[in-house]
């Protein structure tokens, strides 16, 4: 790749164009008709992905500080600074996850920034509005997303299935943005017309979601949708049954249902770790995927380190 790189000591000026997403600082170093070079910084446990193209452009792609985890379809490997891929274009895709904070660039001949500066803006204003409704639920769609993505990555999805299943699952709660907040933080138990409002932002998602444009919301879109259904076919809002679930709405219910047992809430307690447990394995083929379920059980057992 052809890169300068005395260009990395200027990172930190304030008056180069900067694009934010939770976790990711996208900083434009150098344009011209020629190539667009991007530097990133992104947070530890923080996902970042190349995605295949039919399109003929160079793009390339440098970590320059830090340690991450590569994954595609050919291999999955820990990466260190100095790694570098490069092709016409890198035609794979490749999800990458920060295992501590990183730095990388990302060579391209095509002209990106100011598309990805609209799109992360999108995104962030979406993030923000989910922090404003309610902190809980913004560090509880940090946790689904983290969860999700192992168990999908457990359950053998592709690359690209795992890539729409990082955006379903953080922005799985975003439809609860429009609903009444005297709803939404009522501190004793709802009446049945509360609780049909509430139902309603899986629905608020999807719509949500598809109004941005962006390719990757309007794919999750769907799954936000489906994160409330169950396997039995008795959830909401369409009552489909395991064989019309999207996978990764099931994982994305699995996961969320063991996070709000074991989390405060303004109306009750927090189970157990143990109580939470119990309930999804009791309600394995009732509620929720009987495989999805003993993958995040094995995943969170006390004798799994990394649970």
């Amino acid at each position: 790749m052809n890169i300068d790189v005395r260009q990395f000591s200027n990172v930190d000026n304030p008056n180069l164009k900067r694009a934010y997403l939770r976790g990711l600082e996208v900083i434009l170093l150098h344009q011209d008709s020629k190539q667009e070079i991007l530097y990133h910084k992104l947070t530890k446990g923080k996902f970042w992905s190349i995605t295949t193209s039919e399109q003929h452009f160079f793009e390339g792609f440098m970590l320059v500080k830090g340690s991450m985890r590569l994954q595609s379809s050919e291999e999955e490997l820990v990466i260190t600074p100095g790694y570098m891929i490069e092709g016409n274009p890198i035609n794979r895709h490749i999800i990458f996850q920060a295992l501590t904070d990183c730095e990388f660039v990302y060579v391209s001949s095509m002209s990106f920034f100011e598309s990805y500066f609209q799109k992360t803006k999108q995104m962030q204003d979406l993030a923000v509005a989910i922090e404003q409704k309610d902190g809980y639920t913004a560090e509880h769609c940090n946790r689904i997303m983290h969860y999700s993505m192992q168990v999908g990555k457990a359950y053998g999805l592709t690359n690209d299935e795992l890539y729409i299943l990082s955006f379903a699952s953080y922005f799985h709660d975003i439809g609860k943005i429009k609903v009444p907040d005297h709803i939404f933080q009522k501190p004793g138990a709802l009446t049945n017309e509360e609780f049909d409002v509430i139902k309603r932002h899986t629905t608020y998602g999807k719509a949500l979601l598809e109004e941005t444009d962006i390719t990757e919301l309007v794919q999750a879109a769907p799954i936000v949708e489906q994160h409330h259904e169950r396997f039995d076919g008795k959830g909401y809002p369409h009552g489909l049954n395991h064989q019309e679930i999207d996978i990764r709405a099931a994982i994305i219910f699995v996961v969320d249902s063991y996070d709000a047992m074991t989390t405060d809430r303004i109306y009750r307690k927090a189970l157990s770790k143990e109580k939470a447990i119990h309930e999804l394995i009791s309600n394995k083929e009732k509620m929720y995927h009987p495989d999805v379920v003993d993958i995040f059980v094995d995943m969170i057992s006390p004798e799994n380190p990394s649970g």
